[in-house]
């Protein structure tokens, strides 16, 4: 695990790797399994080693709204969010494919943010990168013709599937 973490993670200090192999627990879940549901409270997060995790929303009359997609060296902005603030969740996350995450205690989080340089970076840095993810859905949306979004999101799916 301590190997297979720092590959996927080579970024991390040696202090944060050891501690998330101290804290963590490292869980398998199959394709369609649920990691998070809408209106929980987030005990855990998952940090991804490998697969894909959807993450979507859900309307009250059961439709769904896919958000984006979580892969390898990823960890989900929203559900930080909701840890930080103790608030519930807003999002569902459902495993793709068979996938390999590392679960951490949200009461981790804080803490890290202010003791690693690394983990504050990475937090700030997935934060930063589903806000501008957001700017481009809202440029698409306004700027792009229905053909033009339909072939950007089969092209994006089927880079995050195969990646």
């Amino acid at each position: 695990m301590d190997l297979r973490l720092k590959e996927v993670f080579p970024f991390f200090e040696s202090a944060l790797v050891s501690k998330i192999i101290e804290k963590g627990t490292i869980r398998m879940f199959s394709p369609g399994e649920e990691l998070i549901r809408e209106g929980q409270f987030i005990k855990s997060f998952p940090l991804i080693l490998s697969g894909l995790i959807k993450i979507t929303r859900q309307s009250k009359e059961g439709n769904e709204l896919l958000l984006y997609y979580l892969k390898e060296k990823e960890v989900c902005s929203v559900s930080l969010t909701c840890c930080l603030n103790q608030k519930v969740s807003k999002i569902r996350a459902v495993a793709e494919t068979e996938t390999q995450a590392i679960l951490l205690k949200t009461n981790l989080l804080e803490d890290w943010i202010s003791t690693y340089p690394t983990w504050k970076q990475f937090v700030m840095q997935s934060i930063q990168s589903r806000f501008q993810e957001l700017l481009e859905t809202v440029d698409n949306i306004a700027f792009l013709r229905m053909y033009e979004r339909l072939v950007k999101y089969f092209t994006d799916r089927f880079q995050f599937k195969w990646t």
